[in-house]
């Protein structure tokens, strides 16, 4: 095999792992009994930890240096270089962060989400509160390890938008707000003109599930590959 065809082979059994992850998330969220949580906190930390340790390794480092220097030649749009490129990128990035620190924030945002979910049903944002706390706690640690120039959400917001910045942020914020909220003032005045009535009938939920899933049927979904939940 050559160095790309083993990085390959690297990523895909991450790609399994984190796949994993989403399966069980989803799980919790769907049919798991709240009984469950701390065992599945657990299990997300773990699969989470034994991701990060396996994108961060010594190895990876090295089939991304041997696979840079197979392509060599290649354009900078192949889909080789824009693969290691991305990948050294993640690569880069995960190594700031220690493994305890990705496991504990899988354990607490699961644990969280049991506590959200009661806490929504009693509306009782005081419920919520300490699991919110130490969510917000670990992403500032974080955003520590990821290190910022500006502002800490910067390393967080990369993860999402590379290069954006919060400033970078605001600005679009502000620009937005600028014309959505006379637009929003403007509907406002002239909702006693708006037939809402629509909005306030009954629908059969059996015509609405079906209706749900001829949509998605429509649009490609593949129920081969998944499924739809209630």
């Amino acid at each position: 095999m050559t160095k790309l065809e083993q990085l390959k082979d690297r990523l895909s059994a991450i790609s399994d792992l984190n796949g994993a992850v989403s399966v069980l998330g989803w799980d919790q969220q769907t049919y798991m009994p709240p009984g469950g949580t701390e065992a599945r906190a657990e299990q997300l930390a773990t699969l989470g930890r034994l991701a990060d340790e396996g994108l961060i390794s010594n190895e990876i480092g090295e089939l991304l240096e041997g696979a840079s220097a197979e392509i060599g030649g290649s354009a900078d749009d192949s889909d080789e270089s824009c693969l290691l490129r991305v990948v050294r990128r993640d690569y880069e990035k995960a190594r700031k962060v220690p493994p305890s620190l990705v496991a504990e924030i899988a354990r607490a945002t699961s644990l969280g989400m049991e506590v959200w979910v009661q806490a929504r049903k009693e509306s009782s944002f005081a419920r919520f509160l300490p699991a919110l706390q130490r969510i917000l706690d670990l992403q500032r640690d974080l955003a520590q390890c990821l290190g910022f120039e500006e502002s800490p959400y910067d390393a967080l917001l990369d993860q999402y938008e590379p290069g954006m910045r919060k400033s970078e942020l605001e600005g679009i914020f502000s620009e937005l707000k600028a014309g959505l909220v006379p637009l929003v003032r403007s509907i406002s005045e002239r909702l006693d003109r708006v037939d809402d009535t629509v909005l306030h009938r009954r629908y059969p939920e059996a015509a609405q599930w079906s209706f749900g899933l001829e949509a998605a049927r429509r649009l490609g979904y593949d129920f081969q590959r998944g499924r739809q939940e209630k």
